[in-house]
């Protein structure tokens, strides 16, 4: 009796194992997930303000109904929703919706860099991405509930902001483009400080993987 006792001790250790070894991978591939989404989310915010001179109109991310709609083509196919809650992901505007735009949602992971710059909010959410004339609040101490799983990540397609081009993370998108690129997403290799990448894509291109 003891000795069938501790065989089912031992099993069940080992099925609690089994399924942390496989949960996990799981949540970090719906972190790439959201992550790409949220990049999307922001180029195609600014390719929009830039045809617009304003953001896209938060009825358009604001009712589960959204998910999948192709009612922001073509700057985005389809409307992509957190796989994690199956909704749109929050967005955040200024008060005439022209001026900012803020993207949250909740990671399994936090992001370390992210949260070092931005972290210590009382928000409801560890991971953002904004307009470059502002900053998203985030509180690094929350968490998402589970849920399905990760697809594939692209190469970045990065475009102008609708804002002055900053200093810092510039790479060669193609012969004679310079592109900007969110280095908390991606990590462009080589990568510049100016915004004519030292007048190196005359002659070379770069390539991007996730962080």
């Amino acid at each position: 009796m003891i000795e069938l006792l501790v065989v089912l001790a031992i099993i069940a250790v080992l099925i609690v194992v089994l399924l942390i070894s496989i949960g996990s991978p799981a949540n970090r591939a719906k972190d790439a997930r959201s992550k790409k989404h949220l990049f999307e989310l922001k180029v195609a915010f600014e390719e929009y303000y830039n045809d617009n001179y304003c953001y896209p109109p938060p009825t358009w991310f604001d009712d589960a109904a959204d998910c999948n709609s192709d009612q922001f083509a073509p700057y985005i196919d389809r409307i992509e929703c957190d796989p994690k809650t199956n909704l749109p992901y929050e967005i955040e505007y200024d008060g005439g919706g022209c001026d900012w735009f803020k993207v949250y949602t909740n990671l399994y992971y936090p992001d370390e860099e992210l949260c070092s710059k931005y972290g210590g909010g009382s928000g409801d959410y560890n991971y953002g991405v904004s307009a470059t004339n502002t900053e998203v609040t985030l509180n690094c101490g929350t968490s998402p509930s589970p849920t399905p799983s990760g697809s594939p990540i692209p190469t970045p397609s990065p475009s102008p902001s609708p804002s002055p081009s900053p200093e810092g993370d510039y790479y060669c998108q193609a012969i004679d483009n310079c592109a900007f690129y969110d280095n908390v997403v991606w990590t462009c290799t080589p990568n510049y400080t100016t915004a004519n990448c030292d007048t190196e894509c005359s002659w070379r291109t770069g390539a991007c993987v996730l962080d």
